[in-house]
C-alpha cells in the first residue's frame, strides 16, 4: 500500500474520478514485456494517460537520469488507473 498526495488537474494520470478523489486511485502490475503489455491493452481499447517511460530516462515524473522505473499509466474501465511496469517500483521492496 502506498499513501500518496492527492492528484491535480495538473497530473497526465489524475484518474477519471478527478482530483482529490478519496478511494483507489491506482493499481500496478509487474510485466515481463512492457511493449507488449501496451500494445494488447491499446488494441483492447485501453486509454493511455501517460507516455512509456523507459528505464534511464527520468521516469514518468521527470526523476532523475538513472531512475530505473520503466512504466505506462492506463484509465480502466470503472475508472481506476491501472499503471504497468517492466522493471517493477522505485518504492516496491
Amino acid at each position: 500500500m502506498a499513501i500518496l498526495k492527492y492528484k491535480t488537474d495538473d497530473d497526465a494520470d489524475v484518474g477519471a474520478h478527478g482530483p482529490n478523489f478519496n478511494g483507489i486511485h491506482h493499481f500496478g502490475f509487474y510485466v515481463e514485456n512492457l511493449p507488449e503489455q501496451v500494445e494488447k491493452m491499446e488494441k483492447a481499447g485501453g486509454k493511455r494517460l501517460t507516455k512509456v517511460a523507459d528505464p534511464g530516462t527520468g521516469g514518468l515524473f521527470g526523476g532523475q537520469a538513472n531512475y530505473a522505473n520503466a512504466e505506462v499509466k492506463f484509465a480502466g474501465p470503472d475508472g481506476v488507473v491501472i499503471d504497468v511496469s517492466g522493471s517493477g517500483w522505485a518504492t516496491s521492496a
